[in-house]
């Protein structure tokens, strides 16, 4: 095995899989759920330091020096303990990857479910408001009904409540594709197929 090759690989892999913490305010409401996040974001850290500690000992394996005072059997247990963590590191990345697609997944039910509700009570505003504009502009509507009618429902559209329903569900929106493209990502896993194709050669 090429150690430090091997770090250079495992780099490239983790450049190329969406692994950044999850954001736990998107669970706002369901504790469970913010639980879960927060343990899937502990093991991400821990299987970012488990890769980190990987190469520090291959760097360590890789370098001759270090090992003129051992016995052979040391280093050739050192090396395929290095070999084997190689392996089970990207079999607990695939593994969290496939936590990671159901967290997301769990995440986007929640976000949207949330979206119906704030649409019916931006309604519910923009109804309300649209109403007590009718009645402010009264003589206008009965003037010009057409240019009346848009001309309220545009001054409904700027109250304040009601635009900041809008802004809250455009926002919500936002977040629940975020989350989609960051389930889609987490799907593509075929960086991490390649990696152990390459490390199981090494396994004896």
């Amino acid at each position: 095995m090429e150690w430090v090759a091997e770090n250079t690989r495992d780099a490239e892999m983790l450049r190329r899989i969406e692994l950044s913490p999850l954001d736990a305010t998107c669970a706002d409401g369901d504790e469970s759920l913010v639980q879960l996040v927060q343990r899937h974001n502990t093991a991400l850290a821990e299987l970012t330091s488990r890769f980190g500690a990987l190469a520090d000992d291959r760097q360590t394996v890789a370098s001759p020096d270090r090992w003129l005072g051992h016995d052979s059997a040391v280093i050739v247990a050192e090396r395929r303990r290095v070999v084997a963590e190689s392996w089970d590191a990207l079999l607990a990345l695939r593994g969290l990857l496939h936590e990671r697609q159901d967290v997301l997944r769990k995440l986007e039910d929640h976000v949207a479910a949330k979206l119906p509700g704030l649409a019916e009570q931006r309604e519910r505003d923009f109804d309300k408001a649209r109403k007590a504009l009718a009645r402010e502009h009264r003589d206008y509507l009965k003037a010009e009904p057409l240019r009346g009618q848009a001309f309220v429902e545009g001054l409904a559209e700027e109250d304040e409540a009601v635009a900041e329903l809008h802004r809250q569900g455009v926002a919500l929106t936002e977040v629940l594709h975020r989350l989609q493209a960051l389930r889609h990502k987490a799907g593509a896993d075929s960086p991490v197929t390649i990696r152990q194709r390459e490390v199981i050669a090494h396994l004896n």
